[in-house]
């Protein structure tokens, strides 16, 4: 009988092992504070928040902040390079991603689920979505209004890379 004691003790502890890392991964997958990953594991992490980042080099100055409730995200960037400065938005639905500049009222629409797929190969059309980053993460009391697809920007379907 005591070794069946020794085993449902052994079981039991494990079990309690699994509760604790998968509630500490949990939390810490929802806690404020630095979050590093791609734009896309940012976006996937679910919650309401908002993010800054920031990137410097030689040649380029950026920084954003992203809007994250649930799978809606919204981003807004400031990109300066010499005397060039550009703003560039995105948002998303959860379902289309939308983006658009300072440049001219036009911008580009396309599936997320295809935008997903590409920036994992790292390609030249995802641009910097599949790179990592340090986000600074904070709660956000979300504004529905900052989901709001512009009326102003036409928006032009992009076709699946094949």
């Amino acid at each position: 009988m005591s070794s069946l004691s020794k085993k449902t003790k052994i079981i039991i502890g494990i079990i309690v092992l699994v509760i604790i890392i998968g509630g500490v991964k949990f939390f810490a997958r929802g806690q404020a504070g630095p979050f590093s990953g791609t734009m896309f594991d940012l976006f996937d992490r679910g919650g309401k928040w908002k993010c800054t980042w920031e990137q410097k080099t030689s040649d380029l100055n950026a920084q954003g902040n992203i809007f994250i409730s649930g799978k809606k995200f919204k981003s807004e960037t400031i990109s300066s390079s010499g005397s060039i400065t550009l703003a560039a938005q995105a948002l998303s639905d959860g379902e289309f991603f939308y983006a658009w500049t300072s440049l001219a009222p036009i911008g580009i629409r396309t599936d997320l689920s295809e935008l997903k797929k590409e920036a994992q190969k790292n390609t030249p059309q995802t641009g910097e979505l599949g790179k990592d980053y340090t986000f600074d993460c904070q709660p956000w009391k979300v504004d529905d209004a900052a989901f709001t697809i512009p009326m102003d920007i036409v928006f032009s379907p992009v076709p699946p890379q094949e």
